[in-house]
């Protein structure tokens, strides 16, 4: 059974990026189709209902990627320097 870990919230998460959308620069030379790395997921269109809702900042990438562009592994959570009471 394999279990579907493409985002369906902003925040930063592990992926993959193995296809680069139709006009990025250098016809996505930079694409790291071996290399995991933590991708930044934010909200692109308010709808909802919007395929592209989401997408994903690759470093070094001007042009945000879809999310079906990537592998996606689990979801970077915040770091905090605050020490638990």
């Amino acid at each position: 059974m394999t279990h579907d870990l493409t985002p369906n919230q902003p925040g930063h998460y592990w992926g993959r990026w193995h296809t680069p959308a139709p006009g990025t620069a250098d016809d996505g030379e930079g694409c790291t189709q071996d290399i995991w790395e933590v991708h930044r997921v934010f909200i692109h269109a308010v709808d909802p209902d919007d395929p592209e809702q989401l997408r994903a900042f690759v470093p070094g990438v001007e042009e945000p990627q879809p999310l079906n562009g990537f592998e996606w592994g689990p979801r970077v959570w915040p770091f905090s320097d605050k020490a638990e009471a």
